[in-house]
């Protein structure tokens, strides 16, 4: 559309395919072997004195919903392609765009006594979402995607089972150019698994294809000079690959939430930010992390077993008069299990869990902050409480941050390559490492007036275990566990600080039975 005033709207709210049961005994089955395509595009300019808003949205590719009384069952098979594609641009004087598109398959069986939902992919699922604005003025660009795959399973059984050896392709971009203005692209997880029941909830995921998440922001003005009054921000959120939820809360329950991961390009996370302007500009990116499981029962059980490759990756880089940038990437895989009686996380890796967090800026005053988590996060509650892992390949942690200006400042933060947190009555905290282990922080600041690099590193192994009676915390080293942090500073007035620690272990109890055992038999070990 072209006016004095623009404005585009399109968007297909029901989606592609709707599959809706309901029954005592439902059963829901589809099977998908060609392609379901779904687009919507606006777009909206005006003359250069006017406004203009272009908006654009997609629900579901495929959406399957069965509700039961005794029974639930969903199964849906995917070996053709199910493609979201959304676009939204503006182009005036002051405009807004948006597009946004819900998961390309969600899938859901609840209210019966026996709830399941099964998932083969084997095909392609793609959700892309992109809105751009160009303005003389202010403009704003928000791309948003729910995720790529949603299960979710409820009832007094629950069973989400999901198998996927094809492509789920999530990616959003949104990009402003403008006198001022924002650019947002956010996007929700490449799979979302949930099970919540009465008894038994169970979550399982087997991952021999790829799970991708892509978020992108950038914002910048082609004008040279500084001028205060031109700000832009950018900010590109990505949440986890993978995320899965397993809850019972009646007596006797269980629950249990397992993943198994062997495709060496399988889960890979990244967000990226980008402003670039005359006066303010901030870049914000976040990768919340590759996995997430968290398990709540009287006896609730996490498991991950990876032997392919878990990456996550944030990049974020400013350039202006006032310019700061922040990167973060929060966890590799992260395992939260909570049981009444009984908990337990276990983590077997030998294939490659990789987190890095860049940060860069530049102008007359910058600031660049790059943070990663834990490569490897475990926190267990129960009467007898159990966090396990056991390393053959590499979990790896990079973070850089680089600021240059007249006043400059960088900070580089890396948390834990694996962190242990055990608690209850009788609380048992074990690693096995015959890999590699490496954190490594660096920060650098170039300065005329005033300079400041900190580059700091928690530890390679953080172990805790505290409970009522026993507290037990053990590692037997054969491999490496490599921590480096380094800090350079240059300026008239310039300051540096860098600090990394090996292997912290904590064991305590109320009066019972404490002890923390370190085994390091390898000449290239802990350094």
């Amino acid at each position: 559309m072209s006016a004095y005033s623009g404005y585009a709207i399109a968007g297909v709210a029901d989606g592609g395919i709707h599959q809706n049961v309901a029954g005592v005994s439902a059963t829901g089955a589809l099977t998908n072997s060609g392609s379901v395509s779904l687009d919507a595009h606006a777009s909206a300019s005006a003359d250069s004195s006017y406004r203009g808003l272009a908006s654009a949205g997609l629900g579901e590719g495929i959406n399957q919903s069965v509700d039961g009384g005794t029974l639930a069952s969903a199964t849906l098979t995917n070996s053709g392609s199910v493609d979201l594609t959304v676009g939204a641009g503006v182009s005036v004087l002051t405009g807004y765009a948006a597009a946004n598109a819900d998961f390309g398959i969600a899938q859901s069986a609840s209210e019966a006594t026996n709830s399941s939902a099964t998932l083969t992919n084997s095909g392609t699922v793609t959700v892309d979402v992109a809105a751009s604005a160009s303005a003389y003025g202010g403009g704003t660009a928000i791309a948003q995607a729910d995720g790529g795959v949603s299960q979710s399973a409820n009832g007094g059984t629950a069973t989400a089972d999901l198998t996927n050896s094809g492509t789920i392709d999530v990616a959003a971009g949104a990009s402003a150019t403008a006198y001022s203005g924002y650019a947002i692209a956010t996007i929700g997880n490449g799979v979302y698994q949930s099970a919540a029941g009465g008894t038994s909830a169970t979550a399982d995921l087997t991952n021999t294809g790829s799970i991708l998440v892509d978020a992108t922001a950038g914002y910048g003005v082609s004008a040279t000079g500084y001028d205060l009054n031109v700000a832009g921000r950018a900010l590109a959120n990505a949440d986890y690959g993978v995320y899965q939820g397993a809850t019972a809360s009646g007596e006797g329950s269980t629950a249990s939430a397992s993943l198994t991961n062997s495709s060496p390009d399988s889960i890979d996370v990244t967000a990226v930010a980008q402003a670039y302007g005359r006066g303010y500009a901030n870049a914000t990116a976040y990768a919340a992390g590759g996995v997430h499981q968290n398990v709540t029962a009287e006896s609730a059980e996490g498991i991950v077993d990876n032997s392919g490759a878990i990456s996550v990756v944030a990049s974020a880089t400013a350039s202006a008069y006032l310019a700061g940038a922040n990167a973060g990437a929060g966890n590799g895989v992260f395992q939260t299990v909570s049981g009444t009686l009984e908990g337990t996380a276990d983590l077997t890796n030998s294939g490659t869990i990789d987190l890095a967090a860049n940060a860069s800026a530049s102008g007359f005053s910058a600031y660049a902050n790059g943070n990663v988590g834990n490569g490897v996060s475990q926190i267990v509650n129960g009467v007898t409480a159990l966090a396990t892992v056991g390393n053959s390949g590499s979990i790896s942690l990079a973070v850089a941050s680089s600021a240059s200006a007249f006043d400059a400042y960088a900070n580089a933060y890396a948390c834990n390559g694996v962190y242990q947190s055990v608690g209850c009555t009788d609380a048992t905290a074990e690693l096995t490492n015959s890999g590699t282990i490496e954190v490594t922080a660096d920060a650098s600041a170039s300065g005329s007036t005033s300079a400041d690099a900190r580059a700091t590193v928690g530890y390679g192994v953080n172990q805790s275990a505290s409970g009522l009676d026993t507290a037990s915390v053990t590692l037997d080293n054969t491999g490496s566990i490599l921590v480096d942090a380094a800090a350079t500073a240059s300026a008239f007035d310039a300051s540096a600080y860098a600090a990394g620690y090996g292997v912290r272990q904590y064991a305590s109890t109320e009066g019972g039975e404490a002890t923390a055992s370190l085994t390091n038999t390898a000449a290239d070990t802990i350094n």
